[in-house]
C-alpha cells in the first residue's frame, strides 16, 4: 500500500514540474518574441539614425 502512495506521489510531483516547465517555455516564448521585437526596433532606429547621418554629410558639405 505504501507503494502505490509513493508512486501517486512521485506522479503528482512530474505533473506538477510538467505544468511549471510548460509555465517557463510559455514565458520564454514571450520574451523571444520581445526580444525579436526589440531587435527589430534598434535596427530601424540605426537605419533612420544613419539616413539621417548622411543627409548632414550631404547637406553641409
Amino acid at each position: 500500500m505504501s507503494d502505490k502512495v509513493t508512486n501517486e506521489m512521485i506522479l503528482e510531483i512530474i505533473k506538477q514540474m510538467q505544468a511549471r516547465f510548460d509555465e517557463i517555455e510559455a514565458i520564454l516564448a514571450e520574451a523571444r518574441k520581445d526580444q525579436r521585437s526589440f531587435n527589430e526596433e534598434m535596427a530601424r532606429l540605426r537605419e533612420q539614425q544613419e539616413l539621417r547621418r548622411q543627409n548632414r554629410t550631404h547637406s553641409n558639405p
